[in-house]
């Protein structure tokens, strides 16, 4: 494929990976984000 369908595919591959990554990632985040509100009280 030319250099912009690579990039295309690319894209569409982060945007993927982002979008199943990030509802894990931000169940797993809020709970580390509770424990640093909590030391720095």
């Amino acid at each position: 494929p030319d250099g912009r369908s690579a990039l295309m595919l690319v894209c569409a591959r982060i945007r993927y990976v982002t979008a199943n990554q990030w509802s894990t990632r931000r169940y797993l985040d809020m709970s580390r984000l509770g424990d640093t509100m909590q030391s720095t009280d």
